[in-house]
């Protein structure tokens, strides 16, 4: 036998069998299935709560005039809290449930965005010193391919600045390579685009616009012409898609150098060895160890202006005589 054996749900009319998930209203005691409870949004009794209704289980005392309330025997009430223990247990057990889910979520979430490939975030913002919010941002995105518009346009001098001197120098050496090639297949086109830069200069140096938009137009137009400057269309496109390959992968090496300067780093301290450094740094002797390792990981990390600049120059002037 059960708390509510023979009561009816007043909001369905179903008989209450054992099992039943079913709630009490917490005035008056009526008990409902708890979707019908939910359903309904309120106590089918609540017009009669504030009044001496009380619920009883006697389905005939409940048309009959609420009855002085009697002292409950301690059977009664262990059976009542029973009940309500078992009502409640349920509820408790999916909160709990979702919540250890939501828990998990956060962490998967966190772990996701404040760790990258093993290394925190806060390690790598060190490490990449300038514009590092942007950076960490890109890092956090498992690695994949992105566009950087500063390897676009500026090249191996992009990487330069970042100190990825192994990539600066591919994309320094790959231009001549196809260059060169581009010469040897079209060696005898090479030398009529000679001719034709040659003349350009001299009609420049007259400051004679006509004449020269009139010497371009024939060059252009003129059928021998035509390898030449089929030659220079292919050399136009070799930069662009080089440039084109630099940005797609910029990002992506860059992260794993920014890893590997923080992974070397951690390695060295696993073995035993400690920070020290001597110049510029003053006070380093009352530093804790945590304090140089940040100030090693941005020294190994930062970018480079000086090189950059070198090249800049060297380009130019080579260019120029």
């Amino acid at each position: 036998m059960f708390l509510y054996e023979n009561n009816k749900c007043p909001v369905c009319g179903k008989e209450f069998t054992e099992g039943d998930d079913v709630v009490s209203c917490p005035e008056c005691g009526t008990p409902h299935h708890r979707e019908c409870y939910k359903s309904l949004g309120k106590c089918v009794n609540k017009d009669k709560h504030g009044t001496d209704f009380v619920y009883s289980r006697n389905n005939d005392d409940n048309e009959k005039p609420a009855e002085p309330a009697q002292p409950q025997s301690f059977e009664q009430f262990a059976a009542d809290a029973r009940q309500v223990f078992e009502n409640v247990h349920p509820v408790n057990d999916a909160v709990h449930n979702k919540a250890e889910e939501a828990n998990a979520e956060i962490q998967q979430k966190v772990s996701s965005e404040y760790d990258i490939d093993g290394v925190s975030t806060l390690d790598a913002a060190t490490v990449v010193g300038v514009n590092s919010e942007r950076f960490v941002k890109r890092f956090s995105k498992n690695g994949k391919l992105g566009w950087n518009w500063g390897a676009f346009i500026f090249g191996p001098y992009y990487f330069m600045y970042r100190k990825m001197y192994t990539e600066s120098l591919v994309f320094l050496v790959l231009p001549f390579v196809a260059s060169a090639i581009i010469s040897k297949v079209f060696e005898s086109a090479m030398l009529v685009l000679k001719n034709i830069y040659t003349e350009m200069y001299s009609i420049m140096a007259t400051y004679d616009t006509e004449k020269m938009s009139s010497f371009l137009k024939e060059s252009i137009a003129a059928p021998e012409n035509r390898q030449a400057w089929l030659a220079v269309l292919i050399t136009i496109a070799v930069s662009v898609v080089l440039r084109m390959v630099a940005a797609v992968i910029a990002d992506h090496q860059y992260r794993k150098r920014v890893v590997k300067i923080i992974k070397t780093v951690d390695e060295k301290v696993d073995l035993g060895e400690s920070f020290s450094f001597v110049g510029p740094v003053t006070g380093n002797e009352s530093m804790s160890q945590a304090e140089l390792r940040k100030i090693f990981l941005a020294k190994q990390g930062g970018v480079n202006v000086f090189f950059p600049l070198i090249l800049l120059a060297i380009s130019f002037f080579s260019y120029m005589f």
